[in-house]
């Protein structure tokens, strides 16, 4: 039912561990309750789905790259991020997951995944799985509405992420993907000043193109120019006005959609 989970420690180095579906000491499956869910206003709710609710601990894989697709997910609580292996063998972080959006899509063309999902802090998702929707959306058109918008957010996140790259000097690279997350956040219904970023620096340098030094020299200066406060893990957003200046074009190329 779930894409191969092997409940993954993804911190220093990456090794097997026990299955998701059957450890229940870390991930703990049950039937969702979807009425504190960020993401029930946008799900699409069906006798004929088959919700379950996946407890992940910090750390934990939900699915790795290669796994076969089966399922698509939305974020319950916390969040995640997704990441390839590099030709160098490093990990890049490519695409962050927050609390109301759904992802997963990214597999159905390949019938695997092309990519490992990460909870960033202890965190819960809701599983759709796949074979069931595509029953639904056989004999339902707004089923299949549903997962066009979700599939479309998703490619569109993608493509936003790219686009701030493009001209954007450091600063803006920083400050864009901040007022980015803030603003999915408030799509959430969270509050959008603050940010728990599971990342390390080195996974945001990584994702905008930067080094290391470059990404701390930055946020060191929001920091002192009281932009930012807070550490490293986590970030209050304390002039949102002027932090979405410095972003410039960059603040703009994103999305609030909370679809994929």
């Amino acid at each position: 039912m779930f894409d191969g989970n092997r409940g993954l420690d993804c911190g220093g180095s990456t090794h097997a561990g026990p299955s998701l579906a059957g450890d229940g000491s870390r991930a703990a499956r049950r039937a969702a309750s979807c009425g504190a869910c960020p993401a029930r206003a946008r799900c699409f709710r069906s006798p004929v789905l088959f919700h379950l609710r996946l407890t992940l601990a910090h750390r934990q894989a939900l699915y790795v790259e290669g796994d076969a697709f089966s399922s698509i997910y939305a974020v319950c609580s916390g969040s995640l991020k997704a990441q390839i292996d590099t030709e160098e063998g490093r990990e890049q972080l490519i695409a962050m997951h927050m609390p109301g959006e759904f992802f997963g899509g990214e597999g159905l063309a390949a019938g695997r995944r092309t990519r490992t999902v990460v909870a960033l802090q202890d965190c819960e998702v809701c599983v759709l799985p796949f074979a069931a929707l595509d029953r639904l959306m056989a004999e339902n058109s707004a089923a299949h509405r549903w997962f066009l918008r979700t599939i479309s957010a998703e490619l569109a996140r993608s493509a936003a992420a790219v686009a701030r790259l493009r001209g954007a000097t450091a600063e803006e690279r920083i400050a864009g993907l901040l007022v980015d997350l803030a603003q999915r956040l408030a799509a959430s219904g969270r509050p959008a000043a603050d940010l728990t970023l599971g990342v390390t620096r080195g996974d945001i340098a990584l994702h905008l193109g930067l080094t290391r030094e470059t990404v701390s020299r930055i946020l060191a200066r929001l920091h002192r120019e009281h932009l930012l406060d807070g550490d490293a893990h986590r970030l209050h957003i304390a002039d949102r006005a002027a932090l979405a200046r410095l972003a410039g074009g960059a603040a703009h190329t994103g999305t609030t959609s909370a679809y994929a």
